[in-house]
């Protein structure tokens, strides 16, 4: 049946759940594990550290729109480098990303109460949904408030 997938409600209620978690992010999920394809809003903080990784097992692709605020999508080499940074915008109509299968990625929230709509292949399995970069901090460790500082001094760059 067709349906709105979020509304107001829905985006402050993302919002408020990002702030109080430790992540400093919250998935809402409009999938089950199964489908073919994954879409979920994820509201993230200025401060919370995405893990650079890649979607494998099979590779997927993966599109991003900001729905609220700012979002930084960062695609890096194999080595970390970084390679290409686009921001996506909800005040802008060109602020689909895509993100091309097998890609090394992580997205920084550039403002508070930002929140992005994902949409990615299916389905569902957490034991190969995302592969973590070998040459990233794991998250809640000082590495990862480095990498995250260090990170934000490239994104500022190209806003």
């Amino acid at each position: 049946m067709l349906h709105r997938l979020y509304d107001d409600e829905v985006l402050v209620r993302v919002k408020k759940m990002a702030r109080e978690s430790k992540r400093r992010r919250y998935a809402l999920s409009f999938s089950e594990p199964g489908d073919r394809v994954q879409v979920m809003l994820n509201a993230v903080e200025p401060d919370s550290y995405v893990r650079p990784h890649k979607h494998e097992c099979p590779d997927k692709l993966e599109i991003v729109q900001a729905v609220c605020g700012r979002i930084a999508v960062v695609c890096y080499d194999g080595d970390g480098g970084v390679v290409k940074v686009v921001v996506s915008d909800c005040s802008s109509v060109d602020n689909v990303v895509s993100i091309p299968n097998g890609t090394w990625h992580s997205m920084v929230s550039l403002e508070s109460g930002s929140v992005m709509l994902e949409i990615l292949e299916g389905p569902y399995d957490p034991l190969t949904h995302k592969k973590f970069a070998e040459w990233s901090p794991e998250e809640y460790t000082e590495g990862a408030i480095g990498f995250l500082e260090d990170l934000r001094s490239k994104i500022d760059g190209v806003e």
